[in-house]
């Protein structure tokens, strides 16, 4: 028994005979019997060293004492992720406070770093979740108690073949949250770029110092030279960058982005590791199936390090560009999502969460995340949830939302629950490096000062002030947005008219795609439709979300133009007249 041990598990015992953080390594053949037998050594003193042909399994011991501290109910985990500045880390923070969760955890494969700097990526993120477990099960008054923890990754950070799977196998519900892609593009901009004035990228020879009116990166300017730079005062304090970046900013328009911004895209920490670059160029090979990328091609930029990407070729810049928008690699979760629902020992509760909606009606995705949000937590252990019934809304099988399942017997909470301090949200700061890459981009300032949903205020920017590059992921962003919008996946949720009436017009682009997949899928009469738009052209982008609706399925309902139904003006006159009484 010894021997085979020996061969097959590696225990590791620290002086105070305790096991660490990689004390376990399972075969799955003998999985539950090793771990009996390897409590019994660690009893008995004995210590054993891993055979060298099973190192391999390294990466997955964290992932497996997560697993069976779910299994046994110490753990239940939440999982937040989606397209990088659609919202996801404001829908976390309010998720957290909300629903009651004893402790969060903020992007831990970003910098996915091992104890010595190695880049075992799924070791290094799992070790962070159990680490996190740890120091919240240690701040618990009573023991015993599940610990419900929620993580929120982006879709850019979490590999979908061959890692958001193993988030499934343990998660009690994965929520994917999105936004329009108009907005979170133009967002997205400001993300990548904002790099440069955190100093991220200084080492790589980006400083924040640059001129804009003459940087490249290997040959390819970042700015437009073309471009008006009156705005530049070379006698100003406000470095040259800085005055360009606000500029754009404020006026909220992209158009002087070059070529060289896709390649400074891909100048990120993330982008020189092996796994991830292997499955980026393959994914960029499914979506541009004509790009005549070979597989040669991929394995001579396996490996790269960071130094050395600027100089790689195009189709790899315009492969991780593309992935630093999200939406890719979000479109490839998605999918496997659903070749796993229906399979025992996978997630089957699934939300999908529009974050304009959820700006829209707070208190109704208040009640419509509860069900999926406590299933399987015990509920001796469930925190307080003040329900609220909301206006009628549906789910993706056009049920409509009680309050049914939330009995004062469900609410009940133990004493000591009751009389625990609140937990703190916390930031996850991971040391200096990683603060640079994630904090200085995700506005934390505003963040500390309140979990609260904040209300949609902002329209889109006219399609005209993107670059091309720009529009052709908004056009692949829209297209994958509506068919989440009307995809039959878990709970995908759509919240009551009134919710849209109150901001009808803020976001034109958002309206229109709720009046033709929300509405119609719900089965509401054509007489509630909101139809109200501040722009019939929906500021240049009628004719790709019009694209994306039909090429997803949807029935245009006259909204105005050729797709109008009886009456042309007259029947907009009765819309308006509708909506505003």
């Amino acid at each position: 028994t010894h021997d085979s041990v020996a061969r097959n598990c590696y225990l590791k015992v620290d002086r105070k005979r305790s096991q660490n953080s990689h004390s376990h390594l399972y075969p799955s053949l003998f999985n539950r019997a090793l771990v009996q037998i390897a409590r019994t050594l660690r009893i008995r003193k004995i210590q054993y060293r891993l055979d060298t042909s099973l190192r391999f399994m390294q990466s997955i011991s964290s992932h497996t004492i997560i697993s069976d501290l779910v299994r046994t109910s110490k753990l239940s985990l939440s999982f937040v992720f989606g397209p990088p500045r659609g919202g996801t880390t404001a829908a976390e923070r309010w998720l957290f406070e909300t629903f009651g969760f004893d402790c969060n955890l903020n992007q831990p494969g970003l910098m996915a770093r091992d104890d010595k700097g190695g880049r075992e990526r799924v070791e290094a993120t799992w070790g962070a979740v159990l680490d996190k477990y740890r120091e919240a099960a240690a701040a618990q008054k009573v023991t015993g108690r599940t610990v419900r923890m929620i993580v929120k990754e982006t879709s850019n950070v979490v590999l979908p073949n061959s890692e958001l799977e193993l988030w499934q196998r343990v998660c009690q519900c994965i929520l994917l949250v999105y936004r329009n892609p108009v907005l979170q593009v133009e967002s997205r901009i400001g993300c990548i770029l904002n790099r440069i004035s955190a100093n991220a990228t200084s080492s790589l020879g980006v400083p924040p110092t640059i001129d804009p009116r003459k940087f490249t990166i290997t040959g390819s300017p970042l700015i437009n030279p073309a471009t008006n730079f009156d705005h530049i005062d070379a006698s100003k304090d406000e470095s040259l960058w800085e005055q360009h970046y606000s500029w754009m900013k404020q006026k909220r328009d992209y158009t002087s982005l070059s070529t060289g911004f896709v390649k400074y895209a891909t100048l990120h920490p993330l982008f020189e590791e092996p796994t991830v670059q292997k499955e980026g160029l393959e994914l960029f090979r499914k979506r541009h199936p004509v790009s005549g990328v070979s597989d040669a091609d991929v394995e001579f930029c396996l490996g790269k390090k960071l130094e050395d990407i600027a100089g790689l070729p195009d189709f790899f810049h315009s492969a991780f560009c593309e992935w630093r928008f999200g939406w890719t690699e979000f479109a490839e979760q998605v999918e496997c999502l659903k070749r796993n629902m229906g399979k025992p020992g996978f997630c089957q509760n699934i939300g999908l969460v529009d974050m304009s909606d959820l700006q829209a009606d707070p208190e109704f995705f208040k009640k419509a995340l509860a069900p999926i949000l406590y299933s399987n937590v015990r509920e001796d252990f469930c925190h307080v949830h003040d329900h609220v019934v909301s206006d009628k809304g549906s789910v993706a099988d056009g049920s409509v939302l009680d309050d049914s399942s939330f009995t004062e017997e469900r609410r009940a909470v133990s004493l000591e629950n009751e009389e625990k301090e609140s937990p703190t949200f916390d930031v996850s700061s991971k040391g200096e490096q990683w603060d640079t890459w994630f904090l200085s981009s995700c506005d934390w300032d505003k963040m500390g000062q309140t979990a609260d949903i904040r209300p949609p205020t902002k329209n889109v920017v006219a399609s005209s002030k993107f670059p091309d590059f720009v529009l052709k992921e908004i056009e692949y962003g829209m297209m994958k947005f509506v068919e989440l919008k009307g995809m039959s996946l878990g709970l995908n949720i759509t919240i009551p008219l009134l919710g849209l009436k109150k901001f009808a017009g803020v976001d034109v682009v958002q309206d229109y795609v709720n009046e033709v997949v929300n509405y119609k899928k719900s089965g509401a009469k054509d007489e509630e439709y909101v139809r109200v738009h501040a722009n019939n052209n929906m500021f240049g982008f009628l004719p790709l979300v019009k694209e994306a609706c039909v090429s997803n399925g949807h029935v245009i309902p006259f909204l105005g133009g050729e797709g109008e139904k009886e009456g042309g003006e007259g029947e907009k006159k009765r819309n308006l007249e509708a909506f505003l009484k």
